[in-house]
């Protein structure tokens, strides 16, 4: 009996041993099915609702940036509509200001610019608009700002513009001769300097400045690259952004058209009162500059920045600030480091 027990459980053994691989073989495939399948069934159960957060994160973009849809009874009127239930709609007026006397354009033969009204905040050129009394104070403490000094050196710049057989300017152009002696605090000579080398700098440069005008340079605004914020900062200067990383497309628009660019942004702010005090900021986002992007930059036209902001623009540049700088930056700065003077070397910040 014993025997056979043992006969038994060897058979069953050696049955066992046989019998698994086969088992395995046969049975794997069909519980890879039956997973696979299971998997399928919760993953639609799952996604239904990640579609669900996917337009409810759509629908909330939306309530932040708003629709326009244009009013087909008012020309410039265009209602701005958040899509949320609950949400109230804001309507953007788009309208024409009438330059004011002498403030017309540098380089523009326009009459009139465009404002937007949102709500209760207004984006537009601040070309007439009387200094705030924190503006006024930094344009006595920084500028020597006051009436008397005011009639004083306009006279007496008038005076200097009037022997220089050289320009051709306005002279009677009260706005005008107040642009270039508040960038250098009532002093008619350094005044006139400026005025003079603000012309040069021109001539020198006709390739660039020949017909420049914002009609003209379309392609650069429709890149999209140049943006002026449409707050001020917390000490009331324009804030200039220039985006030369992955968004600037070089083979499309060229350095010399991001310059022309810069040019008429900095032209147009420097007509408005709170800026010739105040001073404006630029800031250059590097993010995602490429190897072949720094082939653009070179000595000339490095040089050419520079001598542009530090001595031929009636302008207080307050501060330069390069941001999300990558290391292979520092090939492009190197063109710039030789041309800048302490004054605006100091003004220059890098943030990584």
């Amino acid at each position: 009996r014993d025997a056979s027990l043992r006969r038994l459980l060897t058979i069953f053994f050696f049955l066992s041993v046989v019998s698994f691989p086969l088992v395995v073989v046969c049975v794997m495939p069909l519980f890879h099915s039956v997973a696979a399948a299971t998997a399928a069934t919760r993953g639609a159960k799952t996604r239904a609702p990640t579609r669900g957060r996917a337009r409810k994160t759509l629908r909330t973009r939306e309530q932040i940036r708003g629709t326009y849809a244009h009013r087909p009874d008012a020309p410039h009127v265009f209602a701005l509509r958040p899509s949320g239930p609950q949400t109230r709609v804001q309507r953007a007026m788009i309208s024409l200001e009438k330059i004011p006397p002498g403030c017309e354009a540098f380089l523009s033969d326009l009459d009139k610019v465009p404002c937007i009204q949102i709500g209760e905040f207004k984006l537009r050129l601040e070309l007439d608009d009387d200094l705030s009394p924190e503006l006024l104070d930094v344009a006595l403490k920084e500028l020597r700002e006051t009436p008397e000094q005011q009639e004083k050196s306009i006279a007496e710049l008038k005076a200097l513009l009037e022997k220089d057989n050289d320009l051709k300017v306005p002279l009677d152009n009260r706005a005008w001769l107040i642009r270039f002696l508040r960038p250098t605090k009532y002093y008619p000579e350094s005044a006139h300097k400026l005025i003079k080398q603000y012309y040069q700098f021109k001539v020198k440069h006709s390739n660039i400045y020949d017909g420049l005008s914002p009609k003209t340079e379309k392609n650069i605004f429709d890149h999209d690259i140049l943006h002026v914020l449409p707050k001020r900062d917390q000490s009331g200067r324009r804030i200039l952004v220039i985006e030369l990383g992955k968004k600037w497309k070089h083979k499309k628009c060229t350095l010399d058209e991001v310059y022309k660019g810069a040019v008429i942004f900095l032209e147009a702010a420097i007509m408005e009162p709170a800026t010739q005090v105040a001073g404006a900021q630029v800031v250059f986002d590097m993010d995602g500059l490429s190897l072949q992007q720094t082939w653009q930059f070179s000595p000339p036209f490095a040089k050419r920045i520079v001598d542009w902001l530090q001595d031929s623009v009636p302008a207080r540049v307050k501060g330069i600030h390069i941001v999300n700088q990558p290391m292979i930056f520092n090939v492009v700065f190197n063109f710039f480091k030789p041309f800048l003077r302490e004054k605006l070397r100091s003004r220059v910040s890098s943030y990584i």
